[in-house]
């Protein structure tokens, strides 16, 4: 049980990256590549595109200097769809422990099976957040709780 417990700590670790204003920068498995996409609104095209993460980040790096404080929030929104899967599939696992349906699950197991369905995400939050950090309109939407919790609860994404 107390590795379950420590297991569960460090997966919120991970999702920490996903909270607006969060300062940490460094992941442990140093991945790059990302399968998670969002979906780019920005674009005037009559279908949204998906876009990978990595994308978002180079995106962030590259060009986010000279971002107004309404285009950080859309490619903030879009890294948080980009992110959405994993942290729905976290919730679920975390909402078993304890329960009586946790019995016979290596939640060990089951918590680096998400990681290594996600390699490298943890990573590009971080560059996303140290890019928004790099940025006066960045930091102010960083520290905006009240439209990181609205647009948490608009997008379905679990507070974890």
């Amino acid at each position: 049980m107390k590795k379950t417990l420590l297991m569960l700590i460090a997966v919120a670790g991970i999702t920490s990256f996903a909270s607006c204003g969060n300062k940490n920068e460094t992941a442990p498995n140093g991945g790059a590549d990302s399968t998670a996409v969002a979906t780019d609104t920005t674009q005037n095209a009559p279908e949204a595109q998906p876009v990978a993460l990595a994308d978002i980040v180079a995106k962030a790096k590259a060009e986010g200097a000279n971002w107004s404080v309404d285009e950080w929030k859309e490619q903030y929104k879009q890294v948080m769809l980009a992110f959405k899967p994993m942290a729905l599939e976290m919730d679920g696992l975390i909402k078993k422990v304890g329960t009586p349906e946790a019995q016979g699950i290596n939640f060990e197991e089951e918590f680096k099976k998400l990681e290594a369905k996600y390699p490298g995400i943890e990573k590009l939050l971080g560059e996303f957040n140290k890019a928004a950090e790099g940025s006066a309109n960045g930091k102010t939407v960083l520290a905006d709780e009240e439209w990181c919790k609205k647009i948490k609860e608009e997008l379905g994404i679990p507070d974890l």
